[in-house]
Parts: structure tokens; C-alpha cells; sequence
């Protein structure tokens, strides 16, 4: 079979090297959160938790007034001194329904939404070589924006998939488009003679000059095509 392929980077506005911009360093962050309801204001009464994790145990008896509303999760983590001049960045695979997340104290961003990831970047909002305090402030309660609206199941509430904590090079392939590996292939034409692809890298760029982004494609570990 010939492979014929078609490589064109229709969204890349700068070339880079996949020299570190693939490179990535990568800690999940599951264990050891501090929950407490919403309506909690007494200090010291957190219990810890691990994730995936949800408060509605209470739906599991089949009850249908089981509680839809606040949960905090608080979890503090040292940024090294020797990440400074990276990009640091925080991945949510799934909180259901509203999540606000907070970085010592500061708001970085609100997705909603239970049932797509999201990254979020806090470089700017660290203390490197200190305890930084990560809270997500999640909100399960009806929402009529957010779907699903009604369902034969229940709305579990909580940071109910893993976190993941990213450290990237200071130009990199980015993470913040959905949350997806900012690498896209987009299937053109198959045939039993062709075949052709469209890549598409989403950037993430910082400093000047060009760099240069080479493709492989690989049948195994045997490499049919570089671009």
C-alpha cells in the first residue's frame, strides 16, 4: 500500500521544535484533600480525602432529595524553586457540575460543566519554594445552563476523576484547548492506495525566533514518512 500524506499546520502561526515542547512533567495530585461542605463555617472540622472522590453517599440509598449543592476540597503542595521560569499548569479530568478554583486565595478560573476536562495555568499565581494552597470550590446543585438538565441517575457532586499537576517548557505544545493534547489529525482521504492527513499543532509560545516541528509517522516502530 502507498501512503501519500498532505502535512499542513494551518493553525500554527510560529514553528517550533519538538525539542521541549513536548517535554512535560507530570504529578497526580489524589491524595490527601481536605473536604468540607458548602454551608461549613466552623474552621479545623475538613476530613481527608482521596479521589476520585464524591459526598453523595447519600444518593446511594436511592433517595432523590440527596444533597445538590457547595463541597470545597483544599490541598497544599510545594512548587520547587528550581521550577521557576516554567509554565505550571493544573488538569481537572472531571468535577461535576461547577468548579471554581482557587490558588492561594486568588480565583484562576470557573468551568462548568461535569463531564469534560480542563486545564487551567497558574504560573502566575505560585510561591515557589513555599506551600502553595490549591481550593476548588464545586457546586452540584441544578443549574439550568449546564446539561444535563434530567436524568434516570443521580448528579454525583465532587472531584469525581484525577488532578493532575503539569510542568511544561516555556514554549510548548498547549494544554488549554479543551484540555486536549493541542495535536490534531484530521483524516482528509483514505483510499487502498491513499491516504491523507491534515496535522494541526495549537502553540503555546514565548520569546522570539523560530523553531522547527518535525513529524513522524510510524507503521510500528518503522518510520514510513518525516516531514
Amino acid at each position: 500500500m502507498n501512503h501519500l500524506f498532505r502535512i499542513s499546520s494551518l493553525l500554527l502561526l510560529v514553528l517550533f521544535a519538538t525539542n521541549g515542547l513536548l517535554a512535560r512533567e507530570v504529578k497526580k495530585l489524589n491524595r490527601s484533600w481536605r473536604f468540607t461542605y458548602g454551608w461549613e463555617v466552623r474552621s479545623n472540622i475538613s476530613t481527608e480525602v482521596n479521589l476520585p472522590h464524591t459526598w453523595n453517599q447519600d444518593a446511594l440509598a436511592g433517595k432523590q432529595n440527596y444533597y445538590r449543592g457547595l463541597g470545597n476540597y483544599e490541598k497544599d503542595i510545594v512548587i520547587d524553586q528550581k521550577l521557576k521560569g516554567k509554565r505550571i499548569y493544573l488538569k481537572f479530568y472531571g468535577v461535576n457540575t461547577v468548579a471554581n478554583v482557587f490558588i492561594n486565595k486568588k480565583h484562576t478560573v470557573e468551568h462548568r460543566g461535569g463531564y469534560t476536562a480542563f486545564v487551567v495555568e497558574i504560573t502566575d499565581f505560585v510561591n515557589y519554594g513555599k506551600k502553595n494552597t490549591i481550593m476548588v470550590r464545586v457546586n452540584n446543585a441544578p443549574t439550568l445552563d449546564i446539561m444535563p438538565l434530567l436524568g434516570d441517575f443521580n448528579m454525583y457532586g465532587g472531584i469525581y476523576r484525577d488532578v493532575e499537576l503539569i510542568v511544561t517548557e516555556p514554549s510548548h505544545i498547549s494544554l488549554t484547548d479543551y484540555a486536549s493534547t493541542g495535536v490534531y489529525l484530521l483524516q482528509k482521504e483514505v483510499s487502498d492506495k491513499r491516504a491523507e492527513v491534515e496535522a494541526t499543532l495549537i502553540t503555546n509560545s514565548v520569546g522570539d525566533g523560530e523553531r522547527m516541528v518535525r513529524l513522524e509517522l510510524l507503521d510500528g516502530e518503522k518510520v514510513v514518512l518525516t516531514k
